[in-house]
């Protein structure tokens, strides 16, 4: 296990700089072989406002969350539909639906790994790769380390352990979870939600202005 945390450590390293990313894939590849499960796990927070926040902290988000699971997609993507099979699961967290004052750029990341996971699972409904979506709350990992809001000062009650997250992925995984709240009890709340949008975004196809917004 500690062999394959370095290993994972340095793939994160090479998936946050441009010039390392053939790099990485090519030696995942020498290393593992086939790819038949991609796990788009890596991920940065910094949590704090963006005008107290240096450009290169947001950029870097955008380059990890975002960039590294575009690039990982495309890049596995072809090899999993001409097998006709394979597994992409994709780490977002509960922050993609919710902001907060210190949480724009990272909730931002996050919300497009939810809409970009779900894109994915219509693009490829009719195949044999199956995409999964798994959006945490607050986990126990490395990532506030740096956060700029230390593990400590949260109520110990919200936070969960890796591994609990982990395990609950993969029964979500297990029951055919298109997107899985390993937090969330009620299931019917994302269901009320997700109908929600789909009711918004049809009210939004009329081709004219509201009437609240003609001029009086």
């Amino acid at each position: 296990m500690n062999g394959c945390g370095r290993w994972t450590s340095k793939v994160k390293n090479w998936l946050s700089k441009f010039g390392l990313f053939d790099r990485a894939l090519k030696s995942i590849a020498d290393r593992f072989g086939t790819i038949d499960v991609l796990v788009n796990n890596a991920g940065l927070g910094r949590l704090r406002p963006i005008a107290q926040s240096p450009v290169q902290e947001s950029l870097a988000q955008i380059v990890l969350n975002i960039t590294a699971v575009t690039r990982l997609t495309h890049a596995v993507l072809p090899a999993l539909l001409s097998r006709n099979d394979g597994v992409i699961v994709n780490i977002a967290s509960v922050l993609a639906i919710h902001s907060l004052p210190i949480s724009s750029v990272y909730s931002g990341t996050k919300a497009f790994v939810l809409n970009f996971s779900r894109g994915l699972q219509g693009e490829l409904a009719e195949t044999g790769v199956k995409v999964q979506v798994v959006l945490p709350a607050t986990t126990a990992t490395e990532i506030w380390d740096a956060s700029g809001v230390p593990l400590s000062a949260l109520d110990p009650d919200t936070v969960m352990t890796a591994e609990n997250l982990v395990d609950a992925a993969l029964a979500g995984f297990d029951k055919g979870e298109a997107i899985t709240w390993p937090s969330v009890a009620d299931t019917s709340l994302w269901d009320k939600y997700d109908a929600a949008r789909s009711t918004l975004f049809a009210a939004t196809q009329t081709g004219k202005p509201a009437a609240r917004y003609n001029a009086a």
